[in-house]
């Protein structure tokens, strides 16, 4: 059997989650946890999407809306861009594979700065492709190094904005500028905008435009984050047409259940309801960094829903001491070794920051 595998296949890391609340109330006998390690959205869904939940749960028995024209329709009028542009995802994980599958195979190149969000990395490998990583330029992506890394086998460049570990973003201007630079190569820019909702800086660009402009782009969002739909497992995105009709055939059928259609149609609807989520996460971020100063914590000023510490000693012993208080993080390590004593944390409730804050202080 061994042989039938993919050679390639064989060496694959594993998608590590951060640890579940459950297993640490087994390992530690507790009954108070907070999860500040996935960057989840503490709070439930909008009330809109569990009325959809409920008035859907009957339907189940039938399989879902394959075109997910409803949702399509709405983002298409919102976004400002034909629903023939419109990717509908079990994730906006499952577009970034799809897209990779697609365009990626033996000795193609992805290039992104790092470190960032490690499933691009994964997902390559899975194609067979080669990983070009450019170092992060004071915890942000450096786009005039990036474009330097693009060579004749550079199929697919990634921009996470804002970027998971850092909370960082490009600006309008420079983003502007490495489109018009990288279109003059062949492969497509994804830019990957899974925390844009949270983002309060006005330089924060528009990528809608570089579609209608005709260039080679794919952006992707969510509604695992501020919608707090994480575990229906949705997302979307805009793209060229021609990677819209090969999305659709690579696939898998019936692949947005349809709860998390209605869930997600609703959301769209609860406007208002956004923007108090959005200034509750910013008004939460600022504990954060007054309780972090308090302490006299370093930490990378974030436009998304968590933020990276510099804890100034091995992330795995603060993690596993935080861990012991019933305080679940994400050690730096993870994304490579000059982050060997950095935390990320996710911004919780008010309550979930104090608990974390007090912890912190008896660790460090």
């Amino acid at each position: 059997m061994d042989g039938l595998i993919k050679g390639h296949l064989d060496v694959l890391e594993k998608y590590i989650p951060g640890k579940a609340i459950t297993q640490v109330q087994r390992e530690y006998g507790l009954e108070k946890i907070v999860k500040l390690a996935s960057n989840e959205w503490p709070y439930p869904p909008f009330d809109e999407a569990l009325k959809a939940i409920e008035c859907y749960q009957t339907s189940i028995n039938r399989y879902p809306d394959e075109e997910v024209a409803a949702l399509r329709a709405v983002l298409s009028e919102k976004l400002g861009v034909a629903t023939e542009n419109i990717l509908i995802g079990n994730g906006s994980n499952e577009l970034i594979r799809i897209a990779m599958e697609a365009i990626i195979g033996h000795g193609d190149e992805v290039a992104y700065c790092a470190p960032t969000f490690m499933l691009y990395q994964l997902t390559a490998k899975k194609f067979d492709g080669k990983v070009i990583e450019v170092p992060l330029n004071n915890h942000r992506f450096d786009l005039e190094v990036l474009l330097k890394a693009i060579t004749d086998k550079t199929k697919l460049v990634i921009i996470c904005n804002p970027n998971n570990p850092t909370g960082t973003i490009v600006s309008q201007e420079e983003l502007d500028w490495f489109m018009e630079e990288v279109d003059k190569k062949d492969c497509l820019v994804l830019i990957d905008q899974a925390y844009q909702e949270f983002v309060d800086d006005s330089n924060y660009p528009d990528t809608v435009k570089y579609l209608k402009e005709g260039k080679a782009v794919m952006a992707t969002g969510t509604f695992s984050k501020i919608y707090g739909l994480a575990g229906l497992r949705i997302g979307y995105g805009i793209a060229p047409k021609v990677l819209v009709h090969i999305d659709r055939k690579l696939r898998d059928p019936f692949n947005i259940n349809t709860l998390a259609q209605a869930a997600a149609l609703a959301s769209l609807g609860a406007g208002e309801e956004l923007l108090k989520r959005k200034k509750l996460n910013a008004e939460n971020r600022q504990l954060l960094y007054d309780g972090l100063d308090d302490l006299g914590v370093d930490y990378v000023p974030s436009q998304a829903n968590f933020v990276l510490i510099n804890a100034k000693k091995d992330s795995n012993i603060v993690f596993k001491d935080l861990l012991a208080k019933g305080v679940i993080t994400r050690t730096g390590d993870i994304f490579g070794q000059q982050y060997q004593n950095y935390l990320r944390i996710t911004v919780g409730t008010r309550e979930e920051l104090e608990m974390f804050l007090k912890a912190l202080k008896d660790v460090l």
